[in-house]
């Protein structure tokens, strides 16, 4: 953290100062929110001067995360819908699937199962499409926990064997571990 601040107070390009910023907020965005906030939002700023959709996006879709941790889903939402219309205009799928698996995490905090499950099947349709499969394997484990709490066991342990199965594949040892 102290040499990213250092280095944006030498950086002089925009695009170098928005890549700090967002990276400051990620290192303090589970521990310290209304740093990660400051910097997001400082981040959030330059990408509207240079007029970079990736990085409003980014920061838009990473203000959300904040404000889900703090318990403030309708604001989370309404950051996530804004990243979410940046990167329908700029096409990137990638993008649209982050954001569809956003929402739906914070459907199944609010228990609005029937939209979580939609959100994260729609992200899951794109995430098959981009032979996403690290994406693939965590929708899997998200349909387990979804089906889990609805008490529907049988299909939670589908969707667990489902995620195994490509963790193995992608010999991610924490995917293993949490499948």
């Amino acid at each position: 953290v102290d040499s990213l601040i250092t280095e944006l107070s030498e950086a002089a390009e925009d695009t170098l100062k928005v890549e700090i910023l967002i990276a400051l907020g990620e290192a303090y965005k589970y521990n310290l929110p209304d740093t990660a906030m400051f910097y997001f939002q400082e981040a959030l700023l330059i990408s509207e001067e240079i007029e970079s959709p990736t990085y409003l996006a980014y920061c838009r879709r990473n203000i959300g995360m904040v404000k889900e941790s703090q318990g403030l889903y309708d604001q989370a939402l309404e950051e996530y819908f804004a990243a979410l219309a940046i990167y329908e205009e700029a096409g990137s799928k990638h993008g649209i699937a982050m954001c569809y698996n956003s929402i739906a995490i914070v459907h199944y905090i609010q228990e609005s199962h029937e939209l979580c499950m939609e959100y994260l099947t729609k992200s899951y349709e794109i995430k098959k499409e981009l032979g996403d499969t690290q994406g693939m394997s965590h929708y899997y484990t998200n349909m387990a926990v979804l089906h889990n709490s609805l008490g529907q066991y049988n299909e939670a342990l589908e969707f667990t064997e489902l995620s195994l199965e490509l963790f193995v594949e992608l010999d991610d040892q924490i995917g293993i571990a949490t499948a």
